[in-house]
């Protein structure tokens, strides 16, 4: 069929690795979940294995003793919302680059 055609010719579409940033989680997550996690064919190990591939910094760390089994998969998904995907976390990181950047005087000629 003319789309099993083109899926044969797409370069498999890559995704950036999460290092731990909670406002960066969303995207993230998105996009493993379209490439990887929304698979139906790949056993959870599998997901488990390209989750643990595109980890890295403190989110690698976190989960660097993880056992390898179709068990683990929904349990490091869980701890990664719960760490990463959850409001305050993305709220903290989001106060904390509002709180990073120079702040506007009263007196300050206008930005051009």
């Amino acid at each position: 069929t003319q789309a099993a055609s083109l899926g044969r010719r797409l370069k498999p579409m890559e995704i950036p690795k999460f290092g731990g940033d909670p406002l960066k989680f969303p995207s993230f997550w998105n996009k493993f979940q379209a490439v990887f996690d929304g698979r139906a064919e790949l056993r959870p190990m599998e997901k488990l294995v390209y989750l643990l591939e595109h980890l890295e910094g403190e989110a690698e760390d976190v989960f660097e003793n993880t056992i390898i089994c179709d068990a683990s998969y929904e349990g490091v998904k869980e701890d990664l919302f719960r760490l990463y995907g959850q409001k305050p976390p993305i709220l903290n990181a989001a106060i904390n680059a509002l709180m990073g950047m120079p702040q506007l005087r009263a007196d300050a000629p206008p930005a051009r």
